[in-house]
C-alpha cells in the first residue's frame, strides 16, 4: 500500500469545546496528518500541542501568508504555550478554516519532529507553516485548542495515520 491515509479518528463536534485530544496514537505509521474544519465562539486563534509539551520555545515556526494584495513572512516560537496554527489569522465564528497538519517521522525517537502546515479561510488569508517540535519523543498525544474560545458545534477533526 503506497502512500495510504489509514483513518485513525473522525470526529464531528456535537457541543462547544474548547479542546480535542487525539491520544493513544500508535506507532505504526510513518507521518500524521491533521484535518480541521472549524469556527469558534470567538474570533480567535487556535492551535496544537504534543505530548501535552507547551513549552512556547519547543515550538519554532516560520510562515508565509498572503491575505489578498499582501504577501508577509515571518517566524517565532509558540505563543500562549501552544504552537498556533496561524499566528496572523484568527477563526472565525462565521467562516470556517481549514487546517491541514503534517507531522513527518511523528513515531520515531531519534530526531526532532518537522511539520507542515497550511490553514485558509475563504474571506481572510493563506498560510503556510514549516516547523518542528524540539524533541525526540515519539508522538502519542496530539492536543488541538481553541485559544480562550471555543470550537463551535459542528466544527470537525479528523486524525490519518499516513503508510509508506
Amino acid at each position: 500500500m503506497a502512500n495510504a491515509m489509514v483513518a485513525l479518528a473522525n470526529l464531528t463536534l456535537g457541543s462547544a469545546q474548547a479542546s480535542v485530544t487525539f491520544s493513544s496514537i500508535p506507532a505504526t505509521y510513518r507521518d500524521l496528518r491533521l484535518v480541521v474544519q472549524a469556527t469558534t465562539s470567538g474570533a480567535n486563534a487556535a492551535g496544537f500541542t504534543l505530548n501535552s509539551d507547551a513549552t512556547n520555545a519547543n515550538y519554532p515556526w516560520v510562515q508565509v501568508f498572503g491575505e489578498g494584495t499582501t504577501a508577509v513572512s515571518n517566524s517565532g516560537a509558540g505563543a500562549s504555550g501552544i504552537l498556533p496554527f496561524t499566528p496572523n489569522q484568527n477563526f472565525s465564528t462565521t467562516v470556517p478554516s481549514i487546517v491541514t497538519l503534517d507531522v513527518m517521522d511523528y513515531s520515531v525517537t531519534d530526531k526532532h519532529k518537522s511539520m507542515l502546515y497550511r490553514t485558509n479561510r475563504a474571506d481572510a488569508v493563506t498560510t503556510a507553516i514549516a516547523a518542528r517540535w524540539t524533541n525526540t519523543a515519539a508522538v502519542t498525544t496530539l492536543t488541538v485548542s481553541a485559544i480562550s474560545v471555543n470550537f463551535a458545534i459542528g466544527s470537525t477533526l479528523a486524525l490519518y495515520g499516513i503508510v509508506s
